[in-house]
């Protein structure tokens, strides 16, 4: 099974009121979940990706865009694999935002934020 792009990370000052916008603007629905980390909200689309959106006081980081949730078959392979070609794990307070324990967050060469995540680990 190929890696997905499951997930978009996003920073809000009301999770709730970012989630209302994309609620009526293009139809996402709510994802009810008990794993949901306390004041973020879970939505998801007609396609693509999920929208996690955290509380900025929880993610700690500035508003907008935080990260990318990858779904891959083995973490460790895919870290390992990233850190030959440039790749590094990311430095920071993001034990709050992992989805599962085997997740991990990672920068790209250029800076992206990435949280590799197993599979069977997937929030929704």
């Amino acid at each position: 099974m190929p890696n997905t792009v499951y997930k978009i990370g996003i920073v809000s000052e009301n999770p709730t009121d970012s989630a209302e916008f994309y609620i009526k603007r293009f139809s996402y629905t709510n994802v009810s979940t008990s794993e949901l980390l306390v004041g973020s909200v879970l939505l998801r689309g007609l396609a693509g990706p999920l929208l996690h959106i955290f509380p900025a006081e929880i993610a700690q980081s500035e508003l907008g865009l935080h990260h990318i949730a990858l779904a891959v078959e083995n973490v460790q392979s895919i870290i390992l694999n990233m850190e030959k070609n440039g790749g590094r794990r990311a430095i920071g307070s993001f034990q709050k935002l992992l989805d599962g324990p085997s997740s991990v967050f990672m920068e790209d060469p250029e800076g992206i934020l990435l949280q590799v995540v197993d599979k069977k680990e997937k929030l929704g």
